[in-house]
């Protein structure tokens, strides 16, 4: 009976802990006056020995500025491709790892609030590991807001399409 009570013990500290860890990620949220945005404070030892220090603020996209990655990621692969000379593409077609950093790109455009000056030209930086050490950033603090999964019966599981977040740099 002891051991039996032991273990219902355990689950209710269990849910204690869950409810408690809930109740503060609300509370920051309500702190953070509802703005859903915070500051990543980067350090990023890059190419050819050079140290990047700083801070970028970032912010929770609306369902606008998804729409508006999504137009900028196209624009930003169409632009290229018409400085090349080429009058139809099929995005279908394109390199997946173009596609991932025209994602990166388009989405760290819009979400960026305020920024350390050697991040404000994205488009002309050179050292792509510094664009995508800030976009895991980002996406890391931006998964924060995503429900922990729950696990359904096998009858219920949904299919799901998953994209790269990596590029093998040495494949550009």
């Amino acid at each position: 009976m002891d051991d039996a009570r032991g273990t219902n013990m355990d689950k209710v500290d269990n849910l204690m802990a869950e409810h408690k860890n809930n109740l503060n990620s609300l509370a920051s949220r309500v702190n953070a006056g509802g703005k859903y945005e915070t500051e990543l404070v980067i350090h990023y030892e890059g190419e050819c020995d050079v140290v990047y220090d700083g801070m970028v603020v970032v912010k929770r996209p609306t369902v606008q500025d998804i729409i508006k990655i999504g137009v900028l990621k196209s624009n930003y692969i169409m632009k290229q491709a018409e400085k090349l000379g080429v009058r139809h593409v099929d995005l279908t077609l394109i390199d997946s790892s173009v596609k991932i950093i025209a994602t990166w790109v388009a989405e760290l455009s819009v979400v960026v609030v305020r920024c350390t000056p050697w991040f404000s030209d994205i488009l002309n930086i050179e050292d792509l590991g510094l664009v995508q050490h800030v976009y895991d950033r980002y996406t890391e603090w931006l998964d924060s807001f995503r429900r922990p999964s729950v696990t359904k019966p096998d009858g219920d599981s949904q299919a799901s399409q998953t994209e790269e977040t990596e590029v093998d740099q040495e494949a550009l």
